[in-house]
């Protein structure tokens, strides 16, 4: 059976993969070796009234992910550079059967205290063969001391810490087009929300792994990743739930799409051309930015 670890490692493998094929699709080619990730906004809308963000993902995409730590003196705690997300995890997340607030509080009654940074060798199911891996305390905690998540994180929660990093749209690929505040654009979507019943936005606790040591140990940090747990849970706009139809919709509201507030610059789409022997010229919902 793979372990919490191996799970993470694969899954951010492939979404990586899949989610980099369809942000090209909606804004085209960024600065070639730029990776996924790299820009912040992952596009940008163009209209008559301004430039507005957008986030593009998949539909297991993670809406975000907090490091934990543990130490002896301070115990378990948690920080976010999102404004909304520090603030509901450091006083806003009230859980039932519970009085503490955050999300440290809670990591402490579950996997309590005494935990310590580790290297082991473990069994890779995935390579068939032994790995060297070290990790954080809270990620020893999290490997071994089972599963931790909160279900049903309001929705508002999510909309805010979106729109208040200017994210004003978002794309899921297979549900759909949406906004997380005012219709800035004149888009006529809905607001990103959860069914009522469903768990909705939930957050649960991983080992990540990151890089090998010059030791060969791959080092793993402790995360809450928040996500769909099902994409059942999050409604769909049926009229832009493909890529091609959300694309066609912009178009029909005088929206072009760009890389940069500016525009996808003219150089990268040459570049990309070139390289790829390719020819983008049917990607008319561009915002191209001829003189970059």
């Amino acid at each position: 059976m793979l372990k919490l670890s191996e799970w993470t490692e694969i899954n951010e493998m492939a979404y990586s993969h899949n989610a980099d094929k369809l942000e090209f699709q909606f804004r085209g080619p960024l600065r070639s070796g730029t990776k996924i990730g790299d820009t912040g906004l992952d596009a940008h809308l163009s209209h008559s009234g301004g430039s507005h963000g957008l986030e593009i993902g998949m539909d297991n995409k993670d809406f975000h992910q907090i490091y934990v730590k543990y130490d002896s003196h301070a115990g378990w705690h948690a920080a976010h550079r999102n404004p909304v997300i520090h603030k509901y995890i450091n006083g806003g997340m009230h859980l039932v059967g519970s009085r503490k607030t955050t999300l440290g509080g809670h990591l402490t009654d579950h996997y309590g205290h005494g935990h310590k940074d580790i290297k082991r060798t473990e069994f890779n199911h995935r390579l068939g063969q032994t790995d060297k891996r070290s990790y954080t305390a809270a990620a020893a905690a999290v490997q071994d001391g089972g599963k931790f998540s909160v279900s049903n994180i309001p929705d508002s929660i999510i909309r805010q810490s979106y729109k208040s990093v200017g994210k004003d749209y978002v794309y899921m690929k297979n549900k759909g087009l949406f906004r997380t505040g005012a219709d800035v654009a004149n888009l006529g979507v809905p607001l990103l929300s959860t069914h009522a019943g469903s768990s909705g936005f939930v957050l649960n606790m991983r080992p990540k792994p990151g890089k090998r040591n010059n030791e060969g140990f791959r080092h793993h940090n402790a995360v809450g990743q928040i996500k769909l747990e099902s994409n059942k849970a999050l409604k769909t706009h049926e009229a832009t739930r493909t890529p091609e139809q959300a694309i066609a919709h912009l178009k029909s509201r005088g929206v072009k799409v760009g890389s940069e507030r500016g525009g996808t610059p003219a150089s990268h789409i040459a570049s990309h051309q070139a390289e790829n022997n390719v020819d983008l010229s049917h990607m008319d919902h561009l915002h191209i930015n001829k003189h970059a």
